[in-house]
């Protein structure tokens, strides 16, 4: 077979096999549409400071505390303690509570605010994210996008969430 020939090959070949184990890394993650169509939310987006800002918005141990009853550590998406490829500094890179600093990085990005303290962008318009999630696997993604978007407005970022059916998620992120 093709793996006993790999397998003989690995002296020669300067490789070798190793086990891999499960990645396993966070429920709840925030995944923004880097190459959205929308060329004022793809600039916001793909700007590494704003990505840092929310993330320092959001409070995680709130979030294990109230919605998974403590179970979990804040953590980025990435590969966890148990497994053999963690890397401690991009586990938990931006990952401390922090609305003062995501408002001083906030406000040199986008410094205007509404009437109700909102962000505006470039163009003058209300920055809204809209937000698809979908309630999979009993996993309280609504529940958690909800605290996120207090913390979001805490900091003027206007979070709408709009609930959806797992396949339909599906569809729409296939479809950018």
């Amino acid at each position: 077979t093709f793996k006993s020939v790999l397998f003989d090959g690995q002296e020669s070949g300067n490789y070798r096999f190793v086990d891999v184990k499960d990645l396993p890394a966070n429920d709840a993650v925030i995944l923004l549409n880097l190459n959205s169509t929308d060329p004022v939310k793809k600039k916001v987006f793909q700007n590494k400071d704003f990505r840092i800002a929310l993330s320092r918005a959001i409070n995680r141990q709130e979030i294990i505390d109230l919605v998974y009853v403590g179970q979990g550590t804040p953590a980025q998406v990435a590969v966890q303690p148990e497994h053999e490829l963690f890397n401690e500094k991009e586990a938990t890179q931006y990952t401390e509570y922090d609305p003062a600093a995501a408002n001083a990085e906030l406000d040199k990005l986008m410094p205007k605010k509404d009437s109700e303290g909102f962000r505006l962008d470039e163009t003058g318009k209300r920055f809204t994210i809209n937000f698809m999630v979908a309630d999979v696997f009993g996993l309280s993604y609504p529940d958690v996008m909800q605290m996120v978007q207090q913390y979001a407005k805490d900091v003027g970022i206007d979070i709408q969430i709009r609930t959806t059916d797992r396949a339909r998620l599906n569809t729409m992120w296939s479809a950018n």
